[in-house]
């Protein structure tokens, strides 16, 4: 998706080192869900995610233009670590609302996240 700003930058990158997450998820649900719609559902989902090699290693990326040589993007060692996530839901025959809390950390301090989301059948 092109940005209207005329300072963007199209660039092509290499395939790095792989990451696998693995997690395991919790649900209670106020009721059986019917066609009639899903009752009260909370989820708590938490695990890991882990490098898959010993270092992430650097990236060579070009300019899709093919302006300028192809340069060397050289990240952090990068660690696993742990992910979590909590979230809320209910709908009718049509629709669904969640809401969604979040945290992982792989370096420092965790990163946080919240979503909101309402799926609709038209």
């Amino acid at each position: 998706m092109a940005l209207p700003n005329e300072d963007q930058m199209m660039m092509s990158l290499l395939p790095r080192t792989r990451q696998a997450t693995t997690t395991l998820t919790a649900a209670w649900s106020a009721g059986p869900s019917s066609h009639d719609g899903r009752p009260l559902t909370i989820e708590i989902e938490g695990g890991r995610r882990s490098i898959l090699s010993a270092d992430l290693g650097a990236t060579t990326a070009s300019y899709l233009d093919g302006s300028g040589s192809p340069f060397i993007i050289d990240p952090e060692t990068q660690k696993g670590g742990w992910l979590g996530e909590a979230r809320i839901s209910i709908g009718g025959a049509d629709y669904t609302w969640q809401l969604a809390a979040g945290a992982q950390q792989t370096v420092g301090k965790p990163d946080l996240s919240a979503r909101a989301s309402l799926s609709m059948a038209l």
